[in-house]
């Protein structure tokens, strides 16, 4: 398909010359929506993906992974005439039977992300107790919401009764990752534009996540998230402002959840969620919620996203005279 995996690979000369020279760099970065805030304009880029690109910090490399092909959308966006044009030439050579393409003589693109997705699985019926409602089986999910509720707990009317728990599922594409030498530091991070401290408030837990589909988020996936948590933000702590990103770092373990070399899934669960035990004080027909952006989000710069860094193996880098010893950390 056009702007997939393979379609990177063909043109990452060209794609790392208009991302890297100096006359182009400023625009074609912020035409993939590579912003200042992200890494700015002085440093090289190494490789670009259709969700990911990295860059080399010294003796190590920096990725930057998001739950959809984030760079390929804005490559079909952003040039989406041009594309156009140059399927048609390509039709028209074809007829001919000339032997000259451009390379779209097909133009099958999926712009959101074919190997992951972002979204929520939660309970959402009968009043239950606490201990309930954390074993209960999912009611549904979503997939496709721009802005939602990301991890919630909501009351109706009966005390000490809950009849709604959202938890949010995240996966991402490291396959790449298999490539260098072990991660060393991880950090996962999402755009809050809500958050509605009820009960006394909470912390905030990133945790592992085994959606049935990487692809597909379902009702059953809120059983399928773990109870380990592998970074913790107090509520009162998280910035809430929707212009800026709430950055959970990972620990060992959630470093080691992360898959060099295939889906990565995180989630998020409230402490009273991972514990299984509910210390705040109850108040009827509220919700403790927090709310943020997902990938389908209109935009780019809110997505939520995967930073890693990683040792690198003993490689050449194009354009440098690097031979770095493979440094085992995080195996």
């Amino acid at each position: 398909m056009v702007f997939d995996k393979e379609w990177f690979e063909k043109n990452q000369k060209i794609l790392l010359f208009l991302l890297n020279f100096f006359l182009t760099k400023r625009w074609f970065r912020w035409i993939l929506r590579i912003t200042k805030q992200d890494i700015g304009y002085t440093e090289k880029i190494y490789h670009i993906y259709p969700h990911a690109y990295s860059v080399i910090l010294k003796d190590k490399i920096f990725f930057e992974f998001r739950t959809h092909n984030k760079y390929a959308k804005r490559l079909y966006y952003s040039f989406y005439y041009l594309w156009i044009f140059f399927h048609g030439i390509d039709i028209i050579f074809n007829s001919f039977r000339l032997p000259f393409s451009f390379g779209f003589d097909t133009f099958t693109f999926t712009p959101q992300g074919a190997t992951t997705t972002d979204g929520t699985a939660r309970y959402q019926s009968s009043e239950l107790t606490y201990a309930s409602i954390v074993a209960a089986s999912g009611t549904s999910a979503q997939n496709s919401n721009a802005e939602d509720s990301i991890c919630t707990l909501g009351t109706n009317g009966t005390t000490n009764l809950f009849n709604l728990l959202i938890r949010g599922i995240y996966t991402f594409d490291t396959t790449i990752l298999i490539n260098y030498g072990g991660t060393i530091a991880a950090t996962f991070s999402v755009m809050i534009d809500s958050n509605s401290i009820r009960f006394g408030g909470t912390s905030f837990n990133v945790v592992s996540a085994f959606p049935a589909s990487n692809t597909n988020i379902v009702a059953s996936d809120y059983s399928n998230l773990g109870s380990v948590a592998f970074s913790t933000i107090a509520q009162a702590s998280i910035n809430s402002s929707g212009t800026a990103y709430t950055d959970w770092v990972l620990n060992t373990a959630g470093i080691n959840n992360i898959f060099e070399g295939g889906i990565t899934g995180f989630g998020v669960r409230d402490t009273w969620d991972i514990t299984a035990n509910f210390t705040g004080t109850w108040s009827g027909s509220t919700a403790n919620d927090l709310r943020g952006f997902f990938a389908d989000q209109s935009g780019t710069t809110q997505d939520p996203k995967l930073t890693v860094v990683t040792a690198l193996m003993p490689v050449t880098i194009p354009g440098a005279n690097i031979f770095i010893q493979r440094n085992t950390v995080g195996y």
